[in-house]
């Protein structure tokens, strides 16, 4: 998050900005998740995190061949936080509970330089009826609530700010939102070619291509991982 405009009012109000919004949504998160029965894709979820091994992890992903194998990430990260946490129906929804705090400060971020729009995003972050109910879901859908905030907030500032694109900080940024969306779930890689194409065509051509040479390691980490999971979708 940049807090240019309240750390030059108030030293240190950055870190408290950010570690009460962080706060305040783990608190909202345990509030929200629940403990009651599973439904049958939470179902489909838990099979495949008590897994004993990344082995049979993947058979039983390949086995199904269902809409779970299209979220390579999700499902992985998943299984991870059921070996630490259990598979009790609040521990696994639990694992939406980081995202969501991802997701908040993500989307306080938009707002770099106004204090009052970044409170007013983290509100309706925290109370929105919605990001609740799938709080209380052992799918994916907060895992790409947090991806997407981060693009967004990547998105915005270019638009505000062409010069943004040029930072090291955008730039990485909106690569991990960029991968983890589409890693995510098959479903979100259209709208990360939109957020792409709209990056391109806010900055234009030269800019686009000065913004790629000016960070080639990155831009081919970030290619690497896409290819190899065009591939794995198709």
């Amino acid at each position: 998050m940049n807090c240019e405009a309240i750390a030059d009012r108030r030293p240190g109000s950055c870190a408290t900005v950010i570690f009460v919004s962080i706060l305040s949504s783990l608190f909202i998160g345990a509030v929200a998740v629940s403990s009651q029965s599973l439904w049958i894709d939470e179902a489909n979820t838990a099979l495949k995190t008590v897994q004993p091994s990344l082995g049979s992890w993947w058979v039983t992903m390949v086995r199904e061949k269902g809409s779970d194998l299209q979220m390579p990430f999700y499902m992985l990260c998943a299984w991870a936080w059921e070996k630490i946490f259990g598979a009790s129906e609040y521990a696994l929804r639990a694992s939406n509970i980081p995202w969501f705090a991802v997701a908040a400060v993500a989307m306080m971020s938009i707002f770099p330089k106004n204090a009052r729009l970044q409170v007013s995003a983290l509100l309706l972050t925290l109370t929105n009826a919605f990001l609740w109910y799938y709080l209380s879901e052992a799918r994916p859908y907060i895992v790409l609530l947090a991806f997407s905030a981060v693009i967004m907030a990547c998105l915005l500032r270019v638009l505000v700010d062409q010069s943004s694109a040029m930072s090291v900080v955008w730039f990485s940024r909106c690569c991990v939102g960029l991968v983890g969306l589409c890693a995510t779930s098959l479903i979100a890689v259209p709208w990360a070619i939109g957020a792409t194409t709209a990056v391109a065509l806010w900055i234009a051509v030269n800019e686009t291509r000065r913004m790629l040479w000016r960070f080639p390691y990155t831009v081919a980490l970030t290619a690497a991982v896409l290819v190899a999971l065009a591939a794995y979708y198709i």
